[in-house]
């Protein structure tokens, strides 16, 4: 098997300023991914924003803040588990207080997704 010599092309640069999200079920199955990612980019120390979005894929109107809550809870519970495994354990205590103070984290419904 001959390995490819061609240079691959990174889909991540450290100058993206903000990382969107949609489409994840932000459980623990993807906690990996998002921790490589997290750490790549250093969203302790860098200015990078994170936006997550949702549908409403209850569909019912009233349903829609059932599923705002949900999300609310997911970005909560990967941002405080990715928080855990920083060096510095003060540090990963506060990322989601200095996030949401430095309004570096948002959650959006992505309206008439189809």
């Amino acid at each position: 098997m001959a390995m490819n010599k061609e240079k691959a092309t990174s889909v991540l640069d450290k100058t993206i300023s903000t990382s969107m999200f949609y489409g994840h079920s932000l459980s623990e199955a993807d906690y990996a991914y998002f921790q490589s990612l997290f750490d790549y980019l250093d969203i302790y120390n860098n200015p990078i924003k994170l936006a997550f979005y949702y549908t409403n894929y209850l569909k019912d109107q009233q349903d829609l803040e059932t599923v705002r809550r949900e999300q609310t809870k997911a970005v909560r519970k990967l941002i405080e588990e990715y928080g855990s495994t920083l060096d510095n354990e003060a540090k990963g205590k506060n990322l989601l207080h200095k996030l949401l103070l430095e309004e570096r984290v948002g959650i959006y419904e992505l309206e008439n997704a189809w």
